[in-house]
């Protein structure tokens, strides 16, 4: 017999600082990809025994109010979805640099396997942040959109192998600050269900969220 896999589901998350309801205004700006981040959250917690939040080092972020916080942002906006979720399970934070290649990743994915509880990841991860061509953080590049389509596609299907391919040097002319965090779910172990519940890029950054299920 196989051995029960350590990590029992994962979720996928953008990390927008406007993830903090208090910081919308009276128009929630990012409702919707909000929602489905809760939704996906509160799902993988609850298979698991433990949550485990992966998250890049702060690579494009210019504001004060942010750089001022020792945790990066995508750690930051993984904690409070779960506690919004209501999915107060024990875990730990892992970092990943920004910048780190796809190798480093994989094998951060491997080593998160050789838990000895059942394992939700919480991985947060932007993508592009040059999808428009006036208003968002980057100047427009026609490539982000096809970069952002090809990480849906491989999250949608499950398919690990695609997002180790990504290309490093092109994530990050992009501006995809959550590229690494994302390629550690390719040295995970295949999972049995895979589906995208959101994509979008409001401001110009493109935002999805995914479940991934062992």
């Amino acid at each position: 017999m196989s051995a029960s896999p350590t990590i029992v589901a994962a979720a996928v998350c953008p990390h927008p600082l406007l993830m903090f309801r208090e910081l919308g205004g009276a128009v929630d700006p990012v409702a919707e990809a909000r929602a489905a981040s809760l939704a996906a959250v509160a799902a993988a917690a609850a298979a698991a025994d433990q949550v485990v939040v992966v998250g890049a080092t702060d690579a494009y972020l210019s504001s004060p109010q942010v750089g001022a916080e020792h945790d990066p942002l995508s750690i930051r906006v993984g904690r409070r979805l779960l506690a919004d979720a209501g999915a107060l399970l024990p875990g730990d934070d892992v970092v990943i640099g920004w910048d780190a290649d796809a190798a480093e990743a994989a094998a951060l994915g491997r080593s998160l396997g050789e838990r000895d509880m059942r394992t939700a990841l919480l991985v947060m991860g932007d993508l592009s942040a040059r999808r428009a061509a006036q208003g968002g953080p980057g100047t427009y590049d026609e490539r982000a959109a096809g970069f952002d389509a090809q990480v849906e596609r491989a999250l949608a299907a499950g398919d690990r192998a695609a997002l180790g391919a990504l290309d490093v040097a092109l994530g990050g002319e992009l501006m995809v600050a959550g590229r690494a965090a994302l390629q550690v779910l390719s040295g995970v172990p295949p999972p049995r269900t895979a589906e995208v519940t959101y994509a979008a890029a409001p401001y110009g950054v493109g935002y999805v969220v995914a479940r991934w299920t062992w």
